[in-house]
């Protein structure tokens, strides 16, 4: 009885030490060896299969290719490569440039140089995503047609990296496992007017937003693709907001645009049929919008003094 209750007790402490280890923040401070020592824990032979839990100040990332490692934070280095499916990057600040890398069995790995990722690994096969009928596969691959049209914008794992005007954005992915964090993906780049499209997706859903270049800030957020008049003084945008029955509750949003900034004037309530995937929205001229539901029928925007709403819908 006392040996199967000191086993018992051997295994709750191993456990705690464990989820106490992998939960620890990391630190510029950290030494190597202190870090391979303290992830190494989570080893003990009583673990069947690797853990996927966050590591506090570790990127997750899923790797779709194989990764180029370094032993130490240097070129000269030996290297190595690693096919890991998932693995978690930390930014190290004595050395800008460089990321620590753990595998998904918190196996200390080495360093990686984020401009050694390969495209593929990030967006994986672009044939099979374009095929999958996987909506995030299919925004991967609308990123990466913008990218391949602008030189300025790269995209390294979870790094995004826009230079303009001599000066670097980047979006860093801050997913430190399932549930937490953000992922970012370009959608749409307006270099005339110095703005970009952007998704953000974390664990409740995902928004797009406007973001200005110039200025280093988000102008417009909460907003689905946009949707400008010729003179760009107008923004339509349909944004989904929840499921109810037998149809889904979208806004019709519309914004001025005045120098790059985005003031909404008008927030429409729209409840469509959850079967009709047909949503057409077409400027006739810079004040008069065109939005066809098919079917379910279509609403007009006649753009004054005032908004003129003329809807021809069907009452659900």
């Amino acid at each position: 009885m006392f040996t199967q209750n000191r086993h018992s007790l051997l295994i709750i402490f191993l456990a705690l030490a464990c989820f106490s280890c992998i939960n620890k923040e990391i630190t510029a401070e950290n030494k190597n060896e202190d870090l391979i020592n303290m992830l190494s824990i989570s080893n003990f032979e009583l673990r069947k299969e690797p853990l996927i839990n966050p590591i506090n100040g570790y990127i997750k990332y899923r790797n779709r290719d194989t990764i180029l490692m370094y032993k130490e934070n240097t070129k000269e280095s030996e290297c190595f490569l690693i096919d890991h499916k998932y693995v978690y990057i930390s930014q190290t600040e004595k050395s800008p440039g460089w990321h620590l890398i753990i595998s998904q069995d918190y196996e200390a790995e080495g360093y990686i140089f984020l401009n050694d990722i390969s495209q593929k690994s990030f967006y994986g096969d672009l044939e099979e995503n374009e095929n999958s009928g996987n909506y995030y596969q299919y925004l991967q691959n609308t990123e990466y047609k913008v990218i391949e049209q602008h030189s300025n914008i790269n995209r390294r794992g979870p790094l995004l990296a826009i230079n303009h005007n001599g000066k670097t954005a980047n979006f860093w992915d801050t997913h430190n496992g399932d549930i937490d964090g953000i992922k970012y993906l370009l959608l749409d780049y307006y270099p005339d007017n110095n703005e970009l499209l952007v998704l953000q997706q974390y664990w409740e859903g995902s928004s797009m937003f406007i973001y200005n270049l110039n200025f280093n800030e988000y102008r417009c957020r909460d907003i689905d693709f946009p949707y400008f008049n010729d003179s760009r003084t107008y923004m339509l945008s349909f944004v989904f907001i929840e499921d109810i029955g037998l149809f889904s509750q979208y806004s019709l949003k519309l914004f001025e645009v005045t120098n790059s900034y985005y003031n909404e004037i008008l927030n429409l309530s729209v409840n469509i049929i959850n079967n009709n995937s047909l949503m057409e929205i077409t400027w006739n001229s810079n004040n008069n919008a065109y939005i066809n539901f098919g079917e379910q029928g279509s609403i007009i925007l006649e753009i004054g003094e005032n908004v003129n709403i003329i809807n021809n819908m069907l009452s659900l």
